[in-house]
């Protein structure tokens, strides 16, 4: 007798928003990331601490949602 694996099931659109964590969509600005790390090496101390290369990558991140919102603030 062959035993059905739950891993492989069928699953409506509704279901797959649910398990795929929602409708939102992230990517990443490398322009945004970029003009922040230069802006802190030419205008702050010399080098980069981990906390402004921290700040710089979080704010690289865009959320988009399906109501086309942007969070564009730095």
């Amino acid at each position: 007798m062959k035993q059905q694996n739950s891993l492989f099931t069928e699953i409506n659109v509704d279901e797959l928003i649910t398990a795929s964590g929602g409708t939102n969509q992230i990517s990443f600005d490398i322009e945004r990331y970029l003009f922040i790390l230069g802006t802190g090496f030419l205008f702050g101390n010399p080098g980069l601490t981990k906390d402004e290369i921290q700040f710089a990558w979080e704010r690289a991140f865009i959320f988009d949602n399906q109501h086309k919102f942007k969070c564009t603030r730095f």
